[in-house]
């Protein structure tokens, strides 16, 4: 569906449609949204400030090129659950309610009634997708003496996750990981620390012994050394998870610039002469 937000018309039609936005720090000051890269929280600004009245945005990827942000950039949005995706491309801004409330004068319905009839609003405000809702909130009830507590279980991803209650006498059953010890050492190594538990979950398909671990920490060495790893910070170097599952570590061999110390050179003794004599001869004429 193309996109139907016309600034131009709204300002013919006597500027009704609301041009600006607001920014929650409830939001924007979450450990969630600040350990994401400064590339992907820019990126979520310029998505807040041309979404339409109910937070959607039909050409994420134009506005994508316009904020220089990655594919990487958008799915960590969507991952971390400031962004809801539709199938055909369509985003829409998952706390955009808790931000932005519109006087009904300048209040203008968005066009994708599809995508929002899909959608439900929580009790604090945020957008969630109704099946969402439906099958995978999962909700345990928990009987302490006379009193029913109930608890919603959310993606631990989510600033709205709230760690479940354990019954007391039970404990968790502890998380296993027969590579763990090897991760840990991909990750100290690895020198963009994004998604640690995606980049966990594609070390554990791909199952290494201790040769390939051998094999990707070299390999990982020698491109952090690259010219292209060191650009801008270090902005192009790839997601982790991407790395591994794209098996990264197999690519050819980068060509390292050498990069000259500054004890790095050769002493001439006698060009070193010539340019003593050189002064001296300036000095006395």
């Amino acid at each position: 569906m193309p996109c139907r937000r016309n600034f131009g018309r709204a300002i013919k039609e006597g500027g009704r449609l609301a041009n600006r936005r607001m920014f929650s720090l409830d939001i924007v000051n979450s450990d969630a949204f600040l350990d994401m890269p400064v590339s992907a929280q820019n990126l979520y600004f310029h998505l807040v400030m041309r979404a339409d009245d109910d937070g959607f945005i039909c050409n994420p990827n134009s506005i994508k090129r316009i904020a220089s942000a990655s594919d990487d950039d958008i799915q960590l949005l969507i991952t971390r659950r400031f962004l809801i995706s539709f199938d055909n491309g369509i985003v829409v801004i998952k706390h955009w309610k808790m931000q932005n409330t519109i006087k009904k004068d300048r209040y203008k319905p968005t066009v994708y009634i599809r995508e929002y009839e899909k959608l439900a609003v929580k009790e604090n405000g945020s957008y969630t997708e109704k099946n969402r809702l439906d099958s995978k909130m999962e909700t345990s009830c928990i009987q302490t003496g006379s009193q029913m507590e109930t608890q919603y279980r959310l993606g631990k991803d989510s600033i709205d996750y709230i760690p479940p209650i354990v019954p007391q006498g039970d404990k968790p059953e502890p998380e296993t990981d027969s590579f763990s010890k090897s991760f840990d050492d991909f990750w100290k190594a690895y020198p963009k620390k994004v998604s640690k538990s995606n980049a966990l979950k594609a070390w554990n398909k791909l199952k290494p012994n201790d040769d390939l671990v051998r094999e990707i920490l070299s390999a990982l060495e020698k491109q952090k050394q690259s010219s292209q790893w060191q650009k801008d910070n270090g902005r192009f170097i790839s997601y982790p998870a991407k790395w591994l599952n794209e098996r990264r570590w197999e690519d050819e061999e980068c060509v390292i610039e050498h990069k000259q110390s500054e004890n790095d050179y050769s002493f001439n003794l006698d060009e070193y002469k010539e340019l003593v004599n050189d002064f001296g001869d300036e000095k006395s004429g």
